[in-house]
């Protein structure tokens, strides 16, 4: 699931993160992630939809364009910073 744009959505939420509250969220719209990575909108949004329905990501207190990485995500992440060494 992750050697493709899944991760690439994932890794994007995870470096543009910021604190709020003691929580990192990703505070972007699924139109800015897809300025970020050259992604349409509607391919933002499928990903999104899997990623979320994998129990990767989640909405931060269910809200738009505020997203949070899931222990399952961030251990994905781990997992692939660690193998690139």
């Amino acid at each position: 699931m992750f050697m493709n744009d899944n991760f690439k959505v994932l890794y994007w939420l995870h470096i543009n993160q910021v604190k709020i509250n003691r929580t990192y969220i990703c505070p972007a719209t699924q139109q800015e992630i897809g300025e970020g990575l050259g992604f349409s909108l509607m391919k933002v949004n499928a990903i999104m939809q899997t990623l979320r329905q994998e129990g990767y990501i989640d909405k931060y207190k269910n809200s738009r364009g505020r997203y949070v990485i899931t222990t399952k995500g961030k251990n994905v992440l781990k997992i692939f910073s660690e193998s690139t060494y």
